[in-house]
């Protein structure tokens, strides 16, 4: 209809804000125009906080500046739009398609920019120009805000590239999204998934600075405690992504609403509902949803099927090369002052000691390195990522047992061609991985450590993960048996997956024989988890499951107890024998602890030697204790010779009678015959192991 434009407006902050320029906050106006004018339908608002500045002069709208350029969120949309329509109704406002308008609700400022325009009378834009004409808003018109935010300069230059390594998952993402809108692509969801820490939500927040028509909507957005809101919830964001088909619609964290159905009927509910949703308009150009999950496992399968979320990107635990690609990216959108001549070098001795580190755990890294920096703004030099790697872990490795990283094989003190043989076991696997894949020869992961408690076998493990930067999962008995039917096979199982997850690692068995023991001829079939357990550790070694980059170190001072089926060749490709020391082990192992201490000529019943020789059948454990020992009595009788002079003859002689009146042998010589048994069965090289006490002629 034609007819005269009049605008009385007052700007009050509970008012809508449309003010000509050079008019004070109290002036009230009337504006005479003549033009175009129907009732509106339906209105589409862009909510924008950026550059809100020129205005579309035909109207004689205002130039608003709002105070703060952050991003502002809004409140509830319904009850929001229902103030807006009241509003603009009230105030009988004219609204035109590039008209910048201004309200003030519930205290906050909010400031949105007219997108399109739909009149009650169809046929009048067959004769005009629906972008000149004016809209006049009343109770019914419907009203449609786009919470979408003018990009500033930073990001409209965000692409793919920001987002560091995973080159081939997020080609494929970029390739599936753009056929889509090209309208090449029958996807009509994706799903992507992985660990906590590689990226998913920042990944969401790129393709909604990407794409135009993307709606994001994080769990906590749609999920609510009263019956029947969040399938509501759903059916909003699809309606509202509907309408501006093709769109994309990214809903974070989907394993927090679409569980599985089961006995709970608000979960079938609303997995229902969001079936119903997604499998709507099949035969007409739809929405295409990307949903992100941390636990693929718990979603409903209903959601898999093809026509759902049936296109898969899965983020796994980034390898080495990965790392590097992240790292670069962290540095290079960090505010630290970084040099590219050294930033390569950095980064590749970062991912090369950070295996099972996600992009989470680098930037913790990073905030830990810099945390030891005495000046924060310059990139931390790799002695402070040294001394962060000592505190940071995976995020894998959270809720399981780990050794300490700082033992290191110079901390085992002899055994030489032990260490050599463990190591050599590490980099043959590395070394020549691919010719033995290519001859389908399966390499060496699986060693089994026996032999007299007290010799050092733990701390060789943990020097062996440190020596090659490996991560390391504890396996006891007391975190794999539960209380209940079942319990004890799935807790084996989730440390074989995090130990996957968080490769390349060692599955560490403390006390093997407590979780692999022979099966108890008492216990009844249907309730034997130990033997369940048995049964599970035969499938993973068969490798009926493949295990690559996890190595498998077990331990146990009673070989003698261990099921044999367990532990047969082929199930263990290694059998190492951590005997007694002997008497040059025994002898340099006191010459390092006694370090300090003189053997003068006043205590020449004693030497080193002989103290080597009396310590015959003593593990390591146990000289090491003896020397301490020794030394806490020489301190003690020290003192005591400054004021009694008659105590200084022979102080060391009486510390060594005093301490070795202390400790004893603990491992008895029928214990070390079955240690000789099992290893004249399991040992490769020879059928009896070397003695301890084999002393020099």
């Amino acid at each position: 209809m034609y007819g005269v434009l009049q605008i009385c407006i007052s700007l009050s902050l509970t008012h809508i804000g449309c003010i000509p320029e050079g008019l004070s906050a109290n002036n009230e106006f009337v504006i005479e125009k003549e033009f175009k004018c129907c009732l509106a339908e339906r209105v589409i608002f862009k909510h924008i906080t950026n550059n809100i500045s020129g205005v579309d002069t035909s109207l004689e709208a205002s130039r608003i500046t709002p105070s703060v350029d952050e991003k502002i969120k809004l409140p509830d949309l319904d009850k929001f739009c229902e103030f807006f329509i009241h509003r603009l109704s009230l105030h009988e406002v004219v609204v035109k398609k590039g008209m910048k308008v201004g309200l003030e609700y519930l205290s906050q400022k909010y400031f949105f920019l007219v997108e399109s325009c739909d009149p009650c009378s169809p046929e009048l834009t067959e004769k005009h120009d629906i972008n000149d004409i004016g809209f006049s808003c009343f109770e019914k018109t419907e009203i449609e805000i786009i919470e979408e935010i003018v990009k500033n300069k930073k990001s409209k230059h965000t692409t793919y590239d920001d987002f560091g390594g995973y080159d081939t998952e997020i080609k494929n993402l970029k390739d599936s999204i753009d056929n889509y809108f090209n309208g090449s692509s029958s996807i009509s969801g994706i799903l992507i998934s992985g660990i906590s820490g590689t990226g998913k939500s920042y990944l969401c927040s790129i393709l909604s600075e990407i794409y135009d028509n993307c709606y994001s909507y994080s769990s906590e957005d749609i999920i609510s405690n009263y019956k029947g809101e969040i399938e509501s919830n759903l059916m909003k964001i699809f309606q509202k992504a509907n309408k501006r088909v093709p769109s994309l619609l990214i809903i974070d964290n989907i394993d927090e609403i679409c569980t599985g159905r089961g006995e709970d009927i608000s979960n079938t509910r609303v997995v229902n509902a969001f079936l119903h949703l997604i499998d709507g308009g099949q035969t007409n150009k739809q929405t295409l949803v990307v949903a992100t999950t941390s636990k693929p496992e718990k979603l409903d399968q209903a959601l898999r099927r093809p026509g759902r979320l049936s296109y898969d990107i899965v983020f796994n635990i980034p390898d080495e090369q990965c790392r590097l690609l992240i790292l670069k990216k962290i540095f290079e959108f960090s505010s630290l002052d970084v040099q590219d001549a050294t930033i390569d070098s950095l980064c590749s001795k970062i991912a090369a000691k950070t295996p099972g580190f996600v992009a989470a755990d680098l930037k913790r890294l990073l905030a830990e390195a810099i945390s030891y920096c005495t000046n924060e703004s310059v990139l931390p030099s790799w002695e402070y990522f040294c001394q962060a790697l000592n505190v940071v872990k995976p995020i894998s490795l959270n809720d399981v047992a780990t050794h300490s990283s700082k033992v290191s094989f110079d901390d085992v003190i002899n055994y030489s061609d032990i260490k050599t043989e463990l190591k050599s076991v590490i980099e043959i696997f590395f070394k020549y991985k691919n010719l033995l894949e290519r001859f389908n020869v399966k390499p060496f992961t699986r060693i089994l450590l026996f032999g007299p408690a007290g010799c050092g076998k733990t701390l060789m493990t943990q020097a062996l993960a440190n020596h090659f930067g490996f991560n390391i999962i504890v396996v006891k008995r007391s975190n794999v048996f539960g209380k209940y039917f079942g319990e004890s096979e799935k807790n084996l199982e989730s440390l074989f997956e995090k130990a996957k997850k968080s490769a390349p690692c060692i599955l560490h068995f403390e006390n093997f024989a407590g979780v692999a023991g022979k099966k108890s001829r008492d216990a009844e079939v249907s309730n034997d988890a130990e033997g369940r357990v048995i049964t599970y550790l035969k499938i993973m070694f068969d490798g009926v499951q493949s295990m690559d980059d996890v190595f498998v170190v077990a331990e146990t001072n009673r070989p003698d107890l261990l099921d044999p089926d367990v532990i047969r060749h082929g199930r263990f490709h290694r059998y190492i024998y951590v005997n007694l020391p002997s008497y040059e082990d025994r002898k340099n192992i006191l010459e390092t602890c006694l370090r300090g201490i003189v053997w003068d000529s006043k205590s020449n019943t004693w030497s080193l030697e002989t103290l080597a020789r009396k310590t015959k059948g003593f593990s390591v454990a146990e000289v090491k204790l003896l020397c301490r020992e020794i030394k806490t009595y020489y301190d003690d009788m020290k003192c005591a010779s400054v004021l009694d002079v008659s105590l200084s003859d022979d102080i060391l002689g009486a510390a060594i009678e005093e301490a070795l009146d202390i400790v004893s042998v603990g491992n008895s010589s029928r214990m070390i015959r079955k240690h000789d048994e099992f290893a004249s069965v399991y040992l490769y090289k020879c059928a009896v192991s070397v003695r301890a006490d084999d002393l020099p002629n």
